[in-house]
């Protein structure tokens, strides 16, 4: 057996031959703090280790390359240079000055002769042209029925008249006289659309619907007008 430790009153230390220097769990806390001290090491061993071998370098990066700064020698170059060209503005002409006295009196010579162009397509007189605004203007009252006919009367050559006669009496229930005054207008000019438009209504209303049709489809087929557009929605 181990030798007694004795005090120095001549008594044994009887703690020191029953309880350990360290007890169990110190000894606990002891380890783990070594080992946390030396995993810390560790992190602060491999972090170095990484920026000094395996982190690459600016240069290594493509470090954009320092821009120079001009020196004096350059700015004076510079300034030396011609100063750009302005743009040349062009100045008038100036004018003859016009002879006075007896000579500036004197008649200038006549224009030569033009030649002779064809003659426009007649127009209906400038009384029926008044005659049909003022009838459209006043809509379908029976005023307008009136004036429809007095430019029938004016201009006979004229699809207008009969046109505008066709509608007044669609808008009246008369189906009859509109289809009547309809092709009297289409017979005059075959590009009345007003006409083609007003004779497909006055053929529906009476269920001749197939006539309709071809009517709507004949003002459909015009370049232009007024009722064009509402002729091709008609004929979807």
């Amino acid at each position: 057996a181990p030798p007694k430790a004795i005090a120095p009153n001549g008594e044994p230390w009887a703690d020191f031959d029953h309880e350990p220097i360290h007890p169990p769990a110190h000894r606990g806390a002891m380890y783990w703090t070594a080992g946390i001290a030396g995993a810390g090491l560790l992190l602060i061993g491999a972090f170095l280790l990484y920026n000094k071998v395996f982190m690459p370098t600016p240069e290594e990066l493509g470090a954009p390359a320092p821009i120079a700064l001009p020196t004096p020698d350059m700015v004076k170059v510079e300034s030396s240079a011609a100063p750009p060209e302005e743009a040349k503005v062009e100045e008038p002409e100036p004018e003859e000055p016009k002879p006075e006295g007896p000579a500036a009196l004197a008649p200038a010579p006549a224009p030569a002769p033009l030649p002779e162009a064809a003659a426009p397509a007649e127009a209906p007189p400038a009384d029926a042209a008044a005659l049909i605004a003022e009838a459209r203007k006043l809509g379908f009252k029976p005023r307008a029925e009136q004036l429809f006919l007095q430019a029938a009367e004016v201009a006979p050559g004229s699809s207008e008249p009969h046109s505008g006669l066709a509608l007044l009496y669609l808008n009246q229930g008369k189906n009859a006289q509109a289809k009547q005054r309809a092709e009297q207008a289409i017979a005059l000019d075959a590009k009345n659309d007003e006409a083609w438009i007003v004779l497909g209504a006055a053929e529906g209303a009476v269920g001749r619907n197939k006539a309709a049709r071809e009517a709507y489809m004949r003002c459909a087929a015009l370049p232009s007008g007024k009722h064009v557009a509402e002729c091709k929605r008609l004929v979807r």
